[in-house]
Order: structure tokens, then C-alpha cells, then sequence
């Protein structure tokens, strides 16, 4: 009720000293934190952990924070290095192409309701039902569709449905694998009832004109055969670039160990989850979300990502090296060339020219990969996926 500048200070105090004091708290605080980090030279990681004296309003406010801070480890012997990669066959033969038409006639497929009296195979669609409880007595069910033999639920699952018809029952007993993707059920057994509550058939499309327009893949056959093999080469090339540059690091690290404080393991753990999809950047409880129970799963993978960041960054670091302006420009120019786009469009995607810094920074990791692979001595493997038939080695030290 009074005018501004003419509340007695005794009543403000009265009235708000609680909140004013957690005000001041946090803003000095936080100054003389991110001073203190800039003035060490600490890149820290995870969150601070404060520690506070005696708080007096008449003396000066004293703390001390115990924080992570990222490893600087000395990295040797990483241009020249070898190691073994097993990669994909670079030729795009044509039962790779009729496997990818057979892939598109399978999205497109149409399903429809089979006649009571029909009995489930290999290639159904089925609608299961299950309950049951695992051997150390914790109740288990669930309702899924499945294509038997696909083994999307578990083999001996899909196995017991062969033979059945919508409508019957049957008792299964199957144990997950230890590396099965639900921790609280991997390396245990379930005994259940399990129940076909409907099947249908699958009817696929011709490979014709028609399924190109739908897949959204040319016009003709023709052009979506032409799009699929560029799609394959360029899965092919993006596949093998990546297990080059993961086995690269992991042989570097392999010979340059060192440890990585768990807040940068749990982040690269939650990057992982935003990346499948598991979590949304756009929620704020995403970046807050305890990962206590998928971080086993996740756990070494995600060391061996925050490992491989760290080497390159320390390479980086020790041989002193950076990129211009100019070689960003280049850099730009030959992205739009493979992802057909232009200049202007990749730049703008990458935020230039106001971040060219961090441009600058992501440039030269790309070139250090690039100098480090030109002279590692790698013997490569090709292997097709899954087994597939013989195989064909190589050695280069490309």
C-alpha cells in the first residue's frame, strides 16, 4: 500500500527477509562460482557440490564447490596406428537391390482378417496375449502384434503360435536372454498362457508403377530402383565411415586408457535416449529424469562414445590445430555437393555465420579424423550383413 521508495525498510525486512536472503544467496553464489571456474581454467562437468560455513549478513559470505571436471589425459601414438575393421561390401549387387524392393513391398503391405479356421504359419500376423510370472515370482503380461518367425516377442513365443487358431491357448515356458532389453527380466524364466486372439493375413503389392508412386520413390520402377541403390550406397558409405572413425578411437584408447567421471557418461547416456527416440529435448523433466535404471544397459556404450569425444579433443589440442574461415567455406561447399543442397541452406542449418566458432571447432574434428584414418594402417573385412556368404579382406592403409 505505499508508494514506490516509501515502504519502511523495517517492514520490507520484516515481511520478505526469507526471500531477499535466498535471492542474495543464489546471485552471489553464482558469480562467485562462475568466476572461480573461469579463473582456474576448469571445464567442468555435471552439477557443483556446495559446501557453506557459518552464513553472518556482517561478514563476507565464504564456500567451497567440489566439482567434476572433464580428463585431459596425454595421448600418444595415434597417426600411423593399427587396427581391424569389419566393414560393408562397397558394390551394390542385385540381390542387395531386390532385398530393398522387398523391404518396400513389405511397408506397403495390406492386412486382412484371416477365416476362423485358419491355422497360424510362418509370415501371420498375429495378435498375442499373454500372463504369466517369472521364476522369482513377479507377475508378467502383455498384448502384442507380431509376424511369427520375425521373433519381435520371444522365439519359443512365436514357435508355440505355429499350428494355433484365433481363439486358442497354449501354456509356454521361455527364459530371456541376460542381455535381454528389460533389466528386470534378463537371464530369467516365465511360464505363461499364451493367447491368439486374432490373425491376419499379409497381401503384398506387385513391383510396379504404382507401389513407386506410393513409396514416394520415382514414378516408375525404374527411378525407384535408381533411388534405392543410391539410398544403399550411401547407407553403405555413412555405415562404414562411422565403424572407421568408432574403431579408430577405440584402438587409440585402447593404447592411451584413461577413466571418465560418470556425469559425462550419464549425459551421453540421456544423448543416446533423445537419439532413439526414448526421451524429448522439447521436456524440461527429459534433462532431469534419474537413469539409475537404464544405466547398465547403456552404460558401456556410452563410456566408449564420452572416450572417443575426449581422445579427439586432446589430439586436437596437442598438435595445435584449427581451421579458417576459408577451409569452413570449403568445407560448407562439399556438404552441399554430397547432400544436395545449397550453400545457403547449409549454412543456415549450421547457424553461419554467427556460430562460426563452434563451425570452426566441429571442421577441425572432421579434418583430424580425416588425417588420422588417411594414415592408419587398417586391415578391413568385408562381411556381408548377417553372415551373409563368404567374405573378402583387404589391407590399405586408407
Amino acid at each position: 500500500g505505499f508508494r514506490p521508495g516509501k515502504a519502511p525498510k523495517e517492514l520490507v525486512q520484516k515481511l520478505y527477509n526469507g526471500t531477499i536472503h535466498e535471492d542474495v544467496m543464489n546471485h552471489l553464489v553464482t558469480e562467485a562460482y562462475r568466476t572461480a571456474i573461469k579463473d582456474h581454467d576448469l571445464r567442468v562437468v555435471g552439477e557443483p557440490r556446495f559446501e557453506f560455513g557459518d552464513v553472518d549478513a556482517a561478514k563476507d559470505l565464504s564456500f567451497s564447490a567440489e566439482v567434476e571436471v572433464a580428463p585431459e589425459p596425454k595421448i600418444n601414438d595415434y597417426f600411423g596406428i593399427k587396427f581391424d575393421a569389419e566393414l560393408l561390401p562397397e558394390e551394390i549387387t542385385d540381390s542387395d537391390l531386390d532385398q530393398a524392393l522387398e523391404q518396400v513391398r513389405q511397408s506397403f503391405a495390406a492386412f486382412e482378417q484371416a477365416p476362423a479356421d485358419t491355422v497360424a504359419e510362418l509370415g501371420h500376423i498375429a495378435t498375442v496375449t499373454y500372463q504369466g510370472e517369472l521364476n522369482d515370482g513377479t507377475p508378467e503380461d502383455g498384448r502384442h502384434v507380431t509376424e511369427i518367425g520375425k521373433n519381435i516377442l520371444h522365439a519359443d513365443v512365436e514357435k508355440a503360435l505355429i499350428g494355433m487358431k484365433a481363439g486358442e491357448q497354449k501354456q509356454v515356458t521361455a527364459t530371456f536372454p541376460e542381455d535381454d532389453q528389460v533389466a528386470s527380466r534378463a537371464g530369467k524364466t516365465i511360464n505363461c498362457t499364451v493367447t491368439l486372439e486374432r490373425l491376419d493375413l499379409k497381401k503384398l503389392s506387385p513391383i510396379d508403377d504404382e507401389l513407386a508412386k506410393r513409396a514416394r520413390l520415382g514414378e516408375t520402377v525404374s527411378e525407384m530402383k535408381e533411388q534405392l541403390e543410391q539410398r544403399q550406397t550411401q547407407h553403405v558409405k555413412s555405415t562404414n565411415d562411422r565403424t572407421l572413425r568408432e574403431k579408430l578411437f577405440d584402438a587409440i584408447v585402447a593404447k592411451n586408457p584413461f577413466v571418465v567421471p560418470e556425469a559425462m557418461v550419464l549425459e551421453e547416456i540421456r544423448e543416446m535416449l533423445f537419439e532413439m527416440g526414448a526421451l524429448d529435448r522439447r521436456k524440461r523433466e527429459s534433462y532431469s529424469m534419474d537413469l539409475s535404471s537404464v544405466k547398465d544397459s547403456f552404460l558401456a556404450p556410452a563410456t566408449a562414445r564420452v572416450q572417443r569425444f575426449i581422445a579427439l579433443e586432446q589430439i586436437i589440442k596437442q598438435e595445435n590445430y584449427s581451421v579458417d574461415a576459408e577451409a569452413v567455406e570449403t568445407w560448407v561447399a562439399n556438404e552441399a555437393v554430397e547432400h544436395n543442397m545449397t550453400v545457403e541452406a547449409v549454412k543456415k542449418s549450421l547457424g553461419l555465420p554467427e556460430r562460426l566458432p563452434v563451425v570452426k571447432n566441429m571442421v577441425a574434428r572432421h579434418k583430424m579424423v580425416e588425417m588420422l584414418l588417411e594414415q592408419a594402417q587398417v586391415n578391413k573385412t568385408f562381411v556381408k550383413p548377417e553372415a551373409e556368404k563368404s567374405t573378402k579382406k583387404t589391407k590399405s592403409k586408407k
